[in-house]
């Protein structure tokens, strides 16, 4: 995560997206846990946004954003 050759915005933001996407559908479509499934993959995407918006750039990118919601 923080050895990268693009711009890192570039990547997170296409993930944020995806996953924004994803996270529309409601828990029958997916298939998932409510009670535990869905918690447990907002756990772990504020945990991943926590570490990506700690990456320091060194570009005029700016500071990374993983908009998710």
């Amino acid at each position: 995560m923080h050895d990268h050759e693009e711009p890192p915005t570039t990547m997170v933001s296409g993930i944020a997206k995806l996953w924004k996407a994803v996270l529309k559908k409601d828990d029958k479509t997916l298939m998932i846990d409510t009670d535990f499934t869905r918690p447990g993959v907002i756990a772990l995407l504020e945990d991943f946004k926590m570490q990506v918006e700690e990456i320091q750039t060194y570009d005029d990118s700016g500071a990374i954003k993983f908009k998710y919601k």
